[in-house]
């Protein structure tokens, strides 16, 4: 289990990460077939959960 500032440096990295596979995929344009409104909501909710794992991921090492 990771010390209480691993887990604050892990949230950071994750957060980070997730900012970049973001920007990755909008300039792929990956979800160019989804309505524009629609889009967003779904990069962010790759975002967020693959944000999640990696964070639980590095808490348990």
């Amino acid at each position: 289990m990771a010390s209480y500032e691993d887990q604050v440096r892990n949230r950071q990295l994750a957060v980070e990460v997730a900012g970049q596979l973001y920007a990755g995929i909008a300039v792929t344009n990956r979800y160019r077939d989804v309505d524009p409104y629609n889009r967003f909501a779904q990069i962010a909710e790759e975002v967020t959960m693959f944000a999640s794992r990696l964070e639980e991921y590095l808490n348990a090492r």
